[in-house]
């Protein structure tokens, strides 16, 4: 497990490359922290289930999705959160906004 940590971390350096140094690093820190998150996945699941007592293998695996996938919303609430402010003046000039107007109704513009 702490070679899945240390892959997430070098992913976010990769990604924080591609903000100053191109689009390339992003997809290189978006593919390193796909093949990390998929061995802490597997590898919490593994762990969770040899700790758990016979007969409650059920109920390990509801608590383990509802922690995994809480966790996963928290963190994209977050940056959401983070990025609303910055995006939209990033996004300026490129037709990306243009486009959502285009494609999403007004209602759910926010």
């Amino acid at each position: 497990m702490p070679l899945s940590c240390l892959g997430a971390a070098v992913s976010v350096a990769l990604v924080g490359a591609g903000l100053r140094f191109g689009s390339g690093f992003v997809f290189a820190g978006a593919a390193a922290f796909g093949v990390s998150l998929g061995g802490i996945q597997s590898l919490s699941t593994l762990v969770i289930f040899a700790r758990a007592p016979a007969g409650f293998e059920s109920i390990v695996s509801a608590l383990w999705n509802v922690c995994y996938d809480a966790g996963t919303a928290a963190g994209a609430a977050v940056v959401g959160v983070i990025a609303r402010g910055r995006a939209r003046p990033a996004l300026r000039g490129h037709g990306y906004l243009r486009a959502y107007r285009d494609h999403v109704p007004a209602y759910a513009q926010g």
